[in-house]
């Protein structure tokens, strides 16, 4: 195998970026995208099998793709503490909107939400 500076070429996902950087940033990031897809994507299916308000489901998926750009902008650039707690913030917007369409769906297919007693 051909390696330069210690990093193989003949399997170049196998070097791991420098910590702290931009780099490393943004493939700490994409896998937090990777994780999120898999979340609004159970949702999105959810709200569309229970015939969610078309304009209200729009919004709130037009509100999570912004919040995700958010994190991500927020992810790469947060050197400093202040920008750590944006991204959290974000971060947590996207959730929220996650677990209200999810809620939403429950309450529009079933009437109620069912909770153990």
């Amino acid at each position: 195998m051909f390696m330069q500076n210690g990093l193989s070429n003949a399997n170049p996902r196998d070097n791991p970026p420098p910590k702290n950087s931009i780099a490393s940033r943004a493939n700490a990031a994409h896998f937090n995208g990777i994780e999120a897809t898999v979340l609004i994507t159970a949702a999105v299916f959810m709200g569309t099998v229970a015939g969610l308000n078309k304009s209200l489901f729009e919004e709130l998926t037009t509100l999570f793709v912004f919040s995700r750009i958010a994190h991500l902008v927020s992810y790469l650039f947060a050197f400093h503490e202040v920008l750590s707690i944006v991204r959290s913030g974000v971060f947590t917007i996207g959730f929220i909107v996650i677990i209200r369409i999810m809620i939403m769906s429950c309450e529009a297919k079933y009437g109620y939400i069912y909770t153990m007693k």
